[in-house]
């Protein structure tokens, strides 16, 4: 068990400072209060009406204290813990410790088996204690602000490793986003600072002394928690059983009620000076969500493709992208994914001794690149696996190892119609192993950015920018060594697809458009180092686990298992066999855009969440609350 001091002072700090400076446990009023101000121009505003926001969660309930017995609960805890445990208040006998701004506060209470064992207490009435530690106390009741100040946090000592305190402090989470206060204000012990800034304080002010320690006026804008916060939201609605069925959970009201509110001010006749955007959200492979400074470079005023700072940038990106994929060649050009495999497949037409070569298919993009070969004239044969299935080696091995004429082979690192990381190093060890030279071709367009790449032995890769890398769709990318550029015969490659003369050339060949190089070039300062390069590796695989967990914990299975799965893309079946737009349709409702309007996805009735670009667990957790609490509706009609 954590310490007292850590426990009490510190998480219930969260919430609260010493309620007086005498050491008494009293009922005072305002007026005993020497920290409070004056409210004469000021207009109360009390808490509104509201139902009881009850629910159950395993053993315990969550409610708003509405009894004289809570109430003399609370007190009786109020004294176990302020006066007894942590001895801030002289025990005056009572075995009770009505706080001063009892008459005013409301109270979230956490009971097991019919008793009190965790609260917390708020208000939104002036003066607010908090004010005392702040150099400037009109900031609270500047236009536009409403408050709620958190004093009090009490949980007994045996319920402090349960979910008690998580629950009274989400509990409170709700009732300010539902009932609109603009920011939770508190007196934060200095030493449990950092603690409160995960939860999304920020400091107000210096800290202030007082007795043995300092407190720091802290406020947190509950529309805009931190990550971790937002993230446990799914994880909660997972538990939460409320006493009635037919009311929807807490947090999906309070979202529903926040997108329509949007809604309905979009909808409406724009003002002079600022239209409200419906919220969105983009699960999309592309276009992606972009970040803010991604979106700002991309504004920036164009320049000449000509002009020198455009092609220090032009190489510098070039740079980055080549220390991604083992030092390889790399050409850039405007142009998509597509584009960048049709140049694979006319340099690899273009080599004099190019012969007859096998394609790997288990997925949309492998019959893609079959496609494409066969429009460059390519000879091939394709061996295809069930959609999302793994390769079979052996497989590879015999055919490749049967046939003397075959020296090339094409595949799809990431076959992102089914979100899956195809092997490559099985891959290699198959050419490997039948003793001769074959070219190694690989499409990288989802992967580069997504996953490290390892470009041993591998002769031309494809990618794109508008995928993983994070940044617009419109720049196509092909990589190749040495070894492979002195063996194609660029007179067989039509001018803008040539790729020996796009890698000797010090900036673009032809025509590039800045905005789209100054985009990715932001966009890679996430992959100038190794380190950063493994920091959002690392970020992308984080995120993919938690969506395909996330879809398990409300009932819908991911099409390939975790060891294969792609991190930046996940493919499951629609619910209730729903035909793909029509749930499309609902979730772009809820404010999210996911894939499935692609022909092969839709005919299977497959839907799609990419997580590429500027996305966290926090933007996805909304999603999944909406997700769980349709499901339990829609079962519900269906059962009816």
């Amino acid at each position: 068990m954590k310490n007292q001091e850590e426990l009490v002072t510190g998480d219930a700090a969260i919430v609260g400072h010493p309620n007086s400076s005498n050491g008494h446990a009293t009922n005072r009023s305002s007026e005993d209060d020497p920290t409070a101000q004056s409210n004469e121009n000021t207009v109360d505003a009390p808490h509104p009406a509201m139902s009881n926001p009850e629910f159950s969660l395993g053993r315990y309930s969550f409610k708003k204290a509405d009894t004289e017995a809570e109430f003399d609960s609370i007190h009786r805890l109020n004294y176990q813990t302020f006066v007894q445990e942590i001895q801030q208040y002289a025990d005056t006998g009572q075995d009770q410790l009505v706080d001063k701004f009892h008459d005013k506060n409301m109270y979230f209470i956490a009971k097991r088996d019919g008793e009190v064992v965790g609260m917390v207490a708020v208000h939104d009435e002036p003066p607010f204690s908090v004010a005392s530690r702040m150099e400037d106390p009109s900031l609270l009741m500047k236009p536009g602000n409403r408050p709620l100040e958190i004093r009090l946090l009490a949980v007994q000592p045996g319920e402090r490793n349960s979910l008690v305190f998580a629950g009274v402090v989400w509990t409170l989470y709700n009732y300010a986003l539902e009932y609109g206060y603009s920011h939770l204000v508190i007196s934060g012990v200095i030493d449990k600072v950092r603690l409160y800034k995960r939860l999304g304080f920020v400091e107000m002010g210096p800290p202030i002394p007082q007795g043995e320690t300092s407190f720091v006026p802290m406020m947190c804008d509950p529309r805009q928690l931190p990550d971790e916060v937002r993230a446990r939201e799914p994880m909660w609605m997972g538990k939460m059983k409320r006493d009635s069925d037919d009311r929807a959970p807490m947090a999906v009201l309070d979202e529903n009620a926040r997108i329509k509110k949007l809604r309905d001010l979009a909808a409406a006749k724009p003002s002079l000076d600022a239209t409200i955007p419906a919220p969105h959200t983009s699960f999309l492979p592309g276009p992606v969500q972009i970040a803010s400074n991604i979106r700002s470079a991309f504004a920036q005023p164009p320049i000449s493709h000509r002009d020198l700072p455009f092609i220090e940038q032009f190489d510098r990106v070039r740079s980055i992208l080549s220390n991604m994929v083992s030092n390889l060649h790399v050409a850039i050009m405007p142009g998509s994914g597509t584009l960048s495999n049709e140049i694979v497949a006319a340099n690899l037409a273009a080599i004099n001794s190019i012969g007859r070569g096998v394609i790997l298919v288990n997925g949309e993009f492998g019959h893609r690149l079959a496609d494409i070969a066969r429009r460059h004239g390519l000879e091939f044969q394709t061996i295809e696996w069930p959609w999302g299935k793994p390769w079979d080696c052996d497989q590879i091995c015999d055919v490749i190892g049967n046939d003397e004429s075959i020296n090339w082979l094409w595949a799809v690192h990431l076959e992102s119609s089914v979100g899956r990381v195809n092997d490559i190093q099985e891959m290699r060890r198959c050419v490997e192993s039948v003793g001769r030279p074959v070219h190694l071709c690989l499409d990288c367009v989802s992967s580069i950015g997504a996953v490290p790449i390892d470009a041993t032995g591998i002769h031309l890769i494809s990618g794109a920018s508008g995928k993983a890398l994070g940044s617009y769709a419109g720049v196509s990318i092909v990589c190749a060594p040495d070894e492979l550029i002195k063996q194609i015969d660029s007179a067989r490659v039509p001018s803008y697809l040539d790729l020996p003369a796009s890698f000797a050339t010090d900036g673009p060949r032809y025509t590039f458009p800045s905005p789209m190089l100054m985009a990715l070039d932001t966009a890679l300062e996430n992959y100038a180092t190794p380190e950063l390069c493994e920091e959002t590796f690392s970020r992308y695989k984080t995120l993919g686990g938690y969506i395909r967990k996330e879809l398990r914990r409300v009932g819908m299975q991911p099409l390939v298992e975790d060891a294969q799965a792609s991190p930046v893309i996940t493919t499951f079946s629609t619910p209730f066999d729903m035909q793909c737009e029509e749930f499309l349709d609902i979730c772009r409702s809820w404010g999210f855009e996911l894939s499935g309007l692609s022909g092969y996805l839709a005919r299977r009735n497959w839907a799609q969440i990419a997580t590429m670009g500027e996305l966290s667990k926090g933007d996805c957790a909304p999603f999944f609350t909406q997700l769980e609490a349709w499901l339990i509706d829609h079962k519900r009609e269906c059962s009816k």
